[in-house]
């Protein structure tokens, strides 16, 4: 068993190569499964509970994500600084801020605990909750509260198997989580009775899965890293600094999506109650679907561009941004649109008709994805330039723009839940196109107007062609009854799409630079190994 003491021998090929596989291949499947099973779960748990019930939980969770901003961005932070000093083989500093990081996250344990005990006792008066579930929904937020309060110490854990590259090791813990979860769940609500299904339950089956997740995380680091030592006596207050500095920067990035999102959930219960909340929860549901699985994919050119960057490779960067936006514009642009033309459908298959009015908020909140997609590798971009500040400060601004805006439309003009819907495309809309992209391109010396119009919309357009002829098409098929042919339609316009649009949207350079890059994956492919599309560049 390798002490901690002991110097690391660099990873061999093989063996790296091994790693890569594993972390992508349990990353997928722990996306896949986590969205699979909460597919399932929420008409399940809205059956079972009902709207507002369901509301309750949403509007619980969506509270407590503020408590998480200060120790996630303290988790990321000493993430990094971890894994420089665990790089450079200096493991006592690497002990050391640990230990100093520990520190911080008990005394933010012990603030969040008693802001959440504080809060759970007054819940029912703070927010609207029906009076059946008064005492359901000050439990639930008391349960809700203590999981995340005691996990907060343990996230030093977490930082660890990121230090050490095990997001494969990570991705198992969460899958723990989630396959508990889910299973228990499914398993109380269906065959104990019916005093059990209630949501001080799933506050109980929430602090189990949580202390689960970070009881696997803790006995992963105990394994690979036996020797480790976190003492209090080990803080150190200059990294303690070093750490909380660069945690702020972290911090107003998370801000802006908590406003975005969670304080539009608390806003929904103060305006209307719990039941618009699932409504909300459920329209919002096939646009974040989307957003994890692209978005999360895209995050991992963030190191490419920093190779890039570092090179001062300015045709590889610019390449490798638009042939990058133009591909994800031509696979999500007719997802959105097919979702789009299906809401209501949809809506009425999932979860039933309670919910039409989702079906009316799911088209204006996939408006966004249309840009926010494609141009989240923008951010990528901005990463590896290391620019970080400016966006931070721009996005929280974009945030409480939205909010604000929401107001005016729900309450002003009397648009309900829309008025929040709408407030969020334009303002996603409006930063992505005006401020990110053009962000990006100035940093890297990219003409901007160029980047828009070859990039984005000449690719969204031939999407767009695309899409309403087809679903034209299948529409007056299927009103004839004629379902072979509409079935025909479909697989055609598929396959015609795919192959025109490398005619029509690639240029003569992207063509190549994907033809290499498709061969030089096939050659790898054969060999059995790895390597990054940079090398067929």
């Amino acid at each position: 068993m390798r002490s901690l003491l002991t110097p690391v021998s660099p990873a061999s090929p093989a063996s790296l190569k091994r790693r890569i596989v594993k972390n992508l291949f349990t990353n997928y499947l722990t996306t896949f499964l986590g969205l699979a099973l909460g597919f399932i779960l929420i008409p399940f748990l809205i059956h079972k509970l009902g709207k507002d019930a369901y509301g309750l939980i949403v509007l619980a969770e969506s509270t407590i994500a503020f408590f998480e901003m200060a120790s996630v961005s303290i988790r990321m932070s000493l993430s990094r600084f971890a894994t420089l000093a665990l790089a450079q083989n200096k493991k006592n500093e690497f002990e050391s801020y640990l230990s100093t990081v520990r520190v911080i996250l008990i005394v933010s344990s012990l603030l969040v605990l008693a802001v959440g005990l504080g809060l759970s006792a007054s819940f029912d008066r703070i927010f609207q909750v029906p009076a059946q579930f008064h005492s359901q929904s000050r439990a639930l937020f008391l349960l809700i509260s203590i999981a995340f309060a005691t996990s907060i110490p343990n996230m030093v854990y977490w930082s660890v198997l990121y230090a050490n590259h095990r997001y494969d090791l990570i991705n198992m813990s969460t899958t723990y989580g989630i396959i508990f979860r889910a299973a228990s769940l499914l398993l109380i609500f269906s065959f104990l009775p019916s005093r059990y299904v209630s949501i001080t339950t799933y506050g109980l089956v929430y602090v189990l899965t949580l202390w689960i997740q970070n009881l696997a995380v803790y006995l992963w680091v105990r394994k690979i890293m036996p020797g480790l030592k976190i003492a209090a006596r080990s803080f150190n207050a200059v990294k303690a600094k070093e750490v909380l500095a660069y945690s702020g920067y972290v911090g107003l990035g998370q801000a802006s999506g908590l406003l975005k999102y969670n304080v539009t959930a608390i806003l929904i219960n103060l305006f209307w109650g719990p039941a618009y909340n699932a409504i909300y929860a459920v329209g919002m549901k096939f646009p974040s679907i989307l957003t994890r699985l692209f978005e999360e994919a895209t995050w991992s050119l963030t190191s490419t561009f920093q190779e890039l960057v570092a090179q001062d490779d300015r045709g590889k960067i610019r390449r490798l941004y638009y042939l990058y936006t133009k591909f994800v514009t031509l696979v999500t642009a007719p997802i959105c649109f097919t979702l789009i033309f299906i809401a209501k459908p949809l809506i009425l298959l999932w979860v039933g008709a309670d919910f039409i009015y989702a079906a009316t908020l799911l088209p204006i909140l996939l408006v966004p994805l249309f840009f926010q997609i494609p141009l989240g590798v923008s951010g990528c971009l901005i990463q590896a330039h290391g620019k970080i500040k400016m966006p931070s400060v721009g996005s929280l601004i974009a945030a409480c723009g939205s909010i604000l805006l929401g107001i005016v439309l729900a309450r002003v003009f009397d648009l309900g839940l829309i008025g929040f819907a709408v407030s969020h495309a334009l303002v996603s809309c409006f930063y992505m196109i005006g401020f990110s992209s053009w962000y990006a391109c100035k940093i890297s010396g990219i003409p901007v107007i160029d980047y828009w119009q070859k990039a984005m919309i000449l690719p969204w357009l031939w999407s767009a062609i695309m899409s309403f002829g087809c679903f034209f098409l299948m529409e007056r098929l299927l009103a004839e009854k004629s379902y072979a042919l509409a079935g025909l339609t479909l697989i055609g316009s598929i396959f015609i799409y795919g192959i025109a649009a490398y005619w029509v949207v690639l240029d003569s350079t992207e063509k190549e630079q994907l033809d290499k890059v498709f061969k030089f994956g096939q050659k790898r492919f054969r060999e059995g190994v790895l390597g990054s599309p940079l090398e067929a560049l």
